[in-house]
């Protein structure tokens, strides 16, 4: 549990993602001799994912300052969906974005940080 005085913000980008993801990595786990696992429809794990984020977090929503701030951000890096996630943090005065996306970590340091480094911060780990 994080402490009281901690905000953590989710992005719209991210639930969609957790949405997609968690589904995928559910079907990887299945067993690998083609039998059909019982119950196998694993969107409504992805739903109370979503809602689990939501309730632990805030979702930034982007806003027009928002996209006018990504589309700023284009010659730094020309992609839409990360750029929008650098200016909701900004418009939500976050202190870090916290990815494992390689090239947010590059082009975007120090205001985007790894999940270990995050729990290190917050004194997790």
């Amino acid at each position: 549990m994080l402490p009281a005085r901690r905000k953590c913000q989710n992005a719209p980008t991210t639930l969609e993602d957790v949405f997609f993801l968690v589904p995928r990595r559910m079907r990887g786990a299945a067993p690998a001799d083609g039998r059909d696992v019982p119950g196998s429809s694993f969107a409504p794990a992805a739903w109370v994912c979503v809602r689990k984020m939501t309730e632990i977090a805030v979702v930034a929503l982007p806003s027009l300052a928002g996209c006018d701030l990504a589309w700023m951000l284009r010659n730094t890096r020309c992609d839409f969906e990360d750029n929008l996630v650098i200016a909701a943090a900004k418009t939500c005065d976050a202190d870090y974005v916290v990815t494992y996306d390689r090239k947010m970590l590059e082009r975007f340091p120090p205001a985007c940080i790894t999940p270990g480094q995050a729990l290190k911060l917050l004194g997790m780990i």
